[in-house]
């Protein structure tokens, strides 16, 4: 059921949409005819069109089986026509309607010609004439019929005389033959003609219908005139009996809408009108000011002031006051009072408003307040204020204008400018005095020379403004003076200053240079072109990629990209450049970011020092230190098989530790140069041992106390040997502390915590690590897991814990071996 409904609905609206493109909605809604008119060809297209997609599959099935091709392909071309007929927008109804008869009329022949007589080409002719007398009215049904007739009579005359190619044996005869197109003929003329006039008759009873309507329309038209009318009558009635009620409520809406006081009393003073707003105000209600006098709503000494005001009213017709408006509860409000003679009533009386004044007399405090304090401020500014006329006359200047230009404040006001300067300043003046004048426009700070009281020539900085009055009259100009005396002999000396150390750069050996934001040479000194290789003109605007190679191009970049964004000054940082000839120096720079007078990066500068030769000073000497350290190494080493020779048992021990030792300074993050002093001390740490007889090293059975005590002599027997060799690390501190704990039960010193070298914690973790897992001549290795558990046991107690964490995490997490 719902399936169905959707169904529907889709058709209704698909039907809208088409008949509203065959002819437009407001048509059909005028013309009930057209309406049917437009909906009868949209049934027709649809039809055709949906039933002809449907019977396409048989239809060619048939046409190919019967070899009908003529009528497959005009099936085909005119279900296309239809379909576009029913969907195209922009074909019009009467366009539309005589292409449906068209293809009807030729539907029906070309089923005629291809399947024969008995067929459905008749029904097609037939369908043709009644379509034309519903479409397109009497002269269109008149020319269908005549062209069926016409066509039917070619086709019974084909028939008859055998050249249409086909027996009908129930036609025996040709009179039988045109007595049924002629049976033919006349059914259709019959329903054509009946379905024209049904169609005329409609169209005359749907004219008679909207003439009707016309009308009635007219009559609805004449009754509503009638109507208004009456109304305009009974309006007028009720606007006379309102007349009266509409300007009382007029009068004391308005004075219901005043924002102030508003008042109205004899002159003996009884109240005789008032709004909400002095009830309000008042704090007195509507009895009390009934039974009042004006004179109650002040207090002395206003009081006084208010009773002249109204005496006035009454004698000149008019007058106003400002007093403070007492209310019921003594608070006083500033007001304006107003007042004017009226007649009311045959009465004098005087009428008028009270105006809250409280906002105004706070402005006009914060008016003088804020005078007082801008006057204070320029009176005790440094920089000079003045004002002056069109003609250059001081009207108004600050102290420090007469401290400036040396004049007392009697001698100064009135004094015209060229009185105090000369010819030169004179002109320079007025011309931008002349050119704000003409623009309106502030200049932006000009200097010029005065002269003062005392003959002294003083430089000032001047802003100059134009002044108008209410008017917009240009009446004068201000401005502020700053004295700059100081900074014109501060820049002179500059200047000096400037050419001294210019002086001193051009002579010093180091290269000084300035260079854009791009890297290009902006400023130089004479040793920067030495360095270079080049002249001035050569160096001038070249570009850092010109002399460096591409390593250190990127080198420079990063350096100078790093000043740029922290604006942090870089002190000496070595790279290499290409001189003109091809040669290659190093180069020892500081780098500064330069920045204008408004904070603006505009470029860097710095200090270049030649460094060629203490770079090859210093390879030389690196050179020397790393064969140094090589001998230092192996010298180590034979220490360390020094031992071994004397301790067969425990061959490799040593080298273990210090491999171990290693291994946990880099995994405790230690430095590299820390690391090695590690691991050079693991090496040897066992170095004392040689002072112990080797029967006592190799023995295989239990020590005694006596023999365990010569045992540990041996940290300070390899102490005793090396503290007096150099290294470049404590060796001989961390061999002596190789067997303290943190918890102060080692040996020889008894040390705890921090008093114990980190590189000696980390060798005795190392050690008993390796002495536990490793084999021993009194008794088997114990393996590695037993070794860890002691550290972990014994952590922050014998061990410290990070050396044991570093540790465990070698051997738990990293797959570390001893090897």
């Amino acid at each position: 059921m719902e399936r169905t409904e959707e169904m529907g609905s889709w058709y209704h609206r698909f039907r809208s949409f088409a008949m509203n493109r065959m002819s437009s909605s407001s048509v059909m809604e005028e013309d009930s005819l057209m309406y049917w008119r437009v909906r009868i060809l949209f049934s027709i297209l649809f039809a055709v069109s949906v039933f002809g997609l449907i019977t396409l599959v048989p239809v060619f099935i048939l046409v190919i089986k019967n070899n009908l091709w003529g009528l497959g392909i005009f099936d085909l071309a005119a279900w296309f026509i239809i379909t576009m007929l029913l969907l195209v927008r922009n074909i019009r109804f009467e366009t539309r309607s005589a292409i449906t008869l068209g293809l009807t009329y030729i539907l029906g022949l070309v089923i005629i010609v291809n399947v024969g007589i008995l067929s459905g080409g008749p029904l097609c002719l037939f369908a043709f004439a009644v379509f034309a007398g519903i479409f397109r009215g009497t002269r269109a049904v008149s020319l269908a019929l005549a062209l069926n007739a016409i066509t039917l009579v070619i086709i019974s005359w084909l028939v008859s005389t055998g050249r249409f190619g086909q027996a009908f044996p129930f036609f025996k005869t040709s009179e039988a033959m045109m007595a049924s197109l002629a049976t033919f003929m006349l059914l259709n003329i019959a329903v054509a003609v009946s379905v024209r006039l049904l169609v005329k008759g409609l169209s005359k009873t749907n004219q008679q219908q909207k003439e009707l309507l016309r009308d009635l329309e007219i009559e609805k038209s004449q009754l509503e005139n009638t109507k208004i009318m009456l109304n305009l009558e009974v309006e007028k009635h009720k606007r006379t009996e309102e007349s009266v009620m509409r300007e009382r409520d007029l009068t004391q809406a308005t004075i219901e809408s005043l924002p102030g006081l508003f008042y109205l009393f004899d002159e003996h003073g009884k109240f005789l009108r008032w709004n909400k707003n002095l009830e309000e105000i008042s704090g007195y209600s509507f009895q009390e000011i009934s039974c009042m006098s004006p004179l109650d709503f002040f207090g002395e000494p206003d009081k006084e002031t208010i009773a002249e005001a109204i005496q006035k009213v009454f004698l000149t017709g008019q007058a106003s006051v400002e007093a403070d408006f007492l209310s019921k509860n003594q608070t006083r409000t500033p007001c304006l009072f107003t007042g004017k003679s009226f007649l009311f009533d045959k009465k004098p009386c005087l009428i008028g408003m009270g105006i809250d004044i409280t906002n105004r007399k706070q402005a006009e405090k914060a008016l003088l307040e804020s005078e007082k304090k801008y006057r204070s401020i320029l009176e005790n500014i440094e920089d000079g204020y003045y004002e002056v006329d069109t003609a250059g006359n001081f009207t108004f200047f600050n102290d420090s204008m007469c401290r400036i230009i040396g004049y007392s404040a009697d001698e100064l006001m009135g004094r015209n400018n060229r009185e105090y300067m000369d010819d030169n300043n004179a002109k320079k003046i007025f011309k931008v005095f002349n050119e704000v004048y003409k623009t309106g426009i502030p200049t932006k700070a000009f200097d010029w020379e005065l002269i003062r009281k005392d003959g002294s020539i003083c430089f000032v900085e001047t802003v100059v403004s134009l002044i108008t009055d209410s008017n917009n009259v240009k009446i004068g100009f201000g401005g502020i003076a700053r004295d700059i005396t100081e900074r014109k002999h501060a820049e002179k000396a500059l200047l000096e200053s400037e050419k001294k150390y210019r002086n001193i750069l051009e002579n010093i050996e180091d290269g000084y240079y300035e260079v854009n934001i791009a890297g290009n040479f902006t400023f130089f000194n004479n040793s920067t072109c030495r360095i270079l290789g080049y002249s001035a003109d050569e160096l001038m605007d070249k570009n850092n990629r010109e002399y460096v190679d591409d390593e250190n191009a990127k080198k420079i970049f990063k350096v100078y990209n790093e000043v740029y964004r922290t604006g942090i000054h870089v002190k000496a940082f070595d790279w290499e450049l290409i001189r003109k000839d091809g040669s290659k120096c190093f180069v020892e720079t500081d780098v500064s970011l330069i920045l204008d007078s408004n904070n603006v990066k505009t470029g860097f500068c710095g200090i270049a020092r030649d460094v060629t030769e203490r770079k090859r000073a210093e390879k030389e000497l690196d050179n020397s230190f790393k064969q140094l350290r090589a001998a230092l190494g192996g010298t180590i080493q034979a220490l360390a098989v020094a031992v071994e020779t004397r301790d067969p048992y425990t061959a490799g021990h040593q080298k273990r530790v210090a491999d171990l030792s290693r291994a946990i300074a880099k995994e405790m993050c230690l430095d590299n140069n820390l690391t090695d002093g590690i691991r050079m001390a693991g090496v040897i740490h066992d170095l004392g041992k040689m002072s112990i007889p080797a029967e006592i090293l190799s023995k295989p059975t239990k020590l005694s106390a006596i023999e365990y005590s010569l045992i540990k002599t041996h940290p300070q027997a390899g102490y005793d040997i090396l503290k007096d060799v150099e290294f470049p690390w404590p060796i001989a501190q961390i061999v002596l502390q190789h067997h303290e704990r943190i918890d102060g039960s080692g040996y020889p010193a008894g040390l705890k915590g921090e008093e114990i070298l980190m590189e000696a914690r980390i060798i005795a973790v190392a050690d008993v690590v390796e002495a536990i897992a490793s084999y021993r001549p009194y008794r088997q290795a114990l393996g590695i897991e037993k070794a860890l558990g002691e550290i972990t046991q014994y952590s922050g107690i014998l061990y410290d814990p990070a050396v044991v964490d570093a540790c465990l995490r070698l051997f738990n997490e990293k797959g570390y071996k001893l090897q």
